[in-house]
């Protein structure tokens, strides 16, 4: 068995690591329909919304109702897999995992337990990287604590016209949260980065995600097709997320959601956010949609390009090196001035004056969201962080270097609005228990090898048995 195999799957599923609770800190939401590069809706059909079934993965694993980009893409590479991960909790910390599980079917799966953490350490490794590849754009985080799903949803959408922001002042930004409505569900996400560049000197933004290896080579295109999925997904949110001539609508977003957009949002939260309490200031869901809205105008962002890519760079597997946050330099604190002052009204600039104020020291590690903290009658939680500017223009680019690590390499491929369509309507189909999952191929067994759950896979027996049947079949018929 190759490193190739074993890091096959933790490659692209950047979230293997995270515990349920962080599922509900993604980012969410977009429309039940995809939209071309230029933001023109797609032509495809819209097939009528199915509802999902009593015992359906969406009914048992996702009760909050909202599903992440990494719960449609991860089927792509095995959907037998992804099940048996739900049913054993493989999101929980891996000392937290149960030993062994049952299948929708009743059968007992006793999980290999030194595949299971020789498969949590590349996912950390690459967690790592992804981390330190963010600091590179956005040095310093603003911690907030947050009471209510409005509270969290104001959050997001503040961070993700933050990450925006940054693109008026500098060639990148990282770690943009995104959000959508597909097939009547709530879709969150996180995009790796956006990036500034210029075609026949037009210009245009990129979107771009970062892929670790413990392999020296690029993977196979098989193999690289949960990554083009998953950045194709990303750039159909963020398309409808940023169409200026029809709006997002938030107003589906708050129905799906079950929140209510008039209550109002929490002095505590307001001023970590940075945001007076003011007539200008946005107080309540309904506000701050109003508030997106104009910003994206003001903003005025040039299209989302057709061309995606994936940037693929080597792990290591040595420990990686702590990361300490860096005091505030003079260039960060200098760009923060820069965003205040061009911001237009009292609102904004308060919520510039937040970056200002984050500039501080948090102290070293990697910042992890915490369990909720009981405050009173309130349920609290860390939730996402307000990004700071950043304070470099020219680090964190697919051009440079993380402790070392070169780029192994690129792929580039066109936005392919039918393809995901397919994709995505499939995996739609799955979490909503109106078929079920689908193994690996012939050609795509070695992916058995890096699989926790191979042992007792019930696709695998399946498959057996049919192999064996075509043998007796072929035998019977030279009689």
């Amino acid at each position: 068995m190759s490193q190739s195999d074993d890091s096959e799957y933790a490659a692209y599923n950047d979230f293997e690591g995270l515990e349920e609770a962080d599922f509900a800190s993604l980012d969410a939401s977009t429309s039940a329909h995809f939209a071309t590069p230029q933001g023109k809706p797609s032509p495809v059909c819209q097939p009528a919304v199915e509802e999902p079934t009593a015992t359906s993965p969406f009914r048992l694993f996702r009760k909050n109702g909202t599903l992440s980009v990494t719960d449609l893409i991860s089927l792509s590479w095995c959907e037998v897999q992804y099940d048996y991960g739900l049913r054993q909790r493989r999101s929980a910390k891996l000392e937290k995992r149960p030993a062994s599980f049952k299948t929708e079917k009743g059968k007992e799966i006793t999980v290999r337990k030194d595949v299971a953490a020789r498969n949590d350490r590349t996912t950390k490794r690459g967690q790592v990287i992804h981390k330190e590849l963010e600091r590179q754009v956005k040095p310093v985080e603003i911690e907030v604590l947050i009471a209510s799903d409005e509270e969290r949803w104001a959050l997001r959408i503040l961070n993700l016209l933050q990450s925006l922001s940054i693109l008026k002042l500098e060639p990148r930004t990282r770690e943009i949260p995104v959000f959508g409505m597909i097939d009547n569900v709530v879709v969150v996400g996180i995009v790796d980065e956006l990036q500034n560049i210029s075609i026949a000197s037009s210009p245009a933004l990129r979107v771009i995600d970062t892929k670790t290896r413990i392999s020296k080579s690029l993977p196979s295109d098989a193999d690289a097709e949960p990554a083009r999925l998953q950045v194709m997904l990303y750039h159909s949110l963020l398309t409808r997320l940023l169409e200026t001539s029809a709006p997002f609508d938030f107003e589906s977003l708050w129905r799906m959601s079950k929140v209510n957009r008039n209550t109002e949002l929490s002095t505590r939260f307001l001023e970590q956010v940075g945001l007076s309490l003011g007539t200008s200031s946005p107080t309540s869901l309904v506000e701050v949609s109003t508030y997106y809205h104009r910003r994206i105008v003001e903003l005025d962002l040039p299209p989302l390009d057709d061309v995606l890519q994936v940037v693929y760079r080597p792990q290591k597997k040595a420990i990686l090196r702590s990361l300490r946050p860096a005091r505030p330099t003079r260039e960060a604190e200098d760009l923060a001035r820069a965003i205040e002052l061009s911001l237009a009204d009292q609102a904004d600039a308060d919520l510039a004056q937040a970056l200002r104020a984050s500039l501080w020291d948090p102290g070293t590690g990697i910042p992890e969201d915490s369990a909720p903290v009981q405050t009173g009658s309130s349920n609290i939680r860390r939730e996402d962080i307000v990004p700071a500017a950043s304070g470099s223009a020219d680090g964190g680019g697919v051009e440079g270097t993380v402790d070392g690590n070169t780029i192994l390499g690129t792929k580039e491929f066109v936005f392919d609005s039918p393809t995901l369509n397919v994709y995505v309507k499939s995996a739609m189909l799955w979490w909503k228990g109106r078929r079920k999952p689908r193994g690996v191929s012939e050609s795509q067994t070695r992916r058995c090898f890096s699989c926790e759950y191979r042992e007792g896979c019930e696709w695998r027996e399946e498959k057996a048995a049919e192999a064996e049947e075509d043998v007796l079949w072929r035998q019977l018929g030279d009689w």
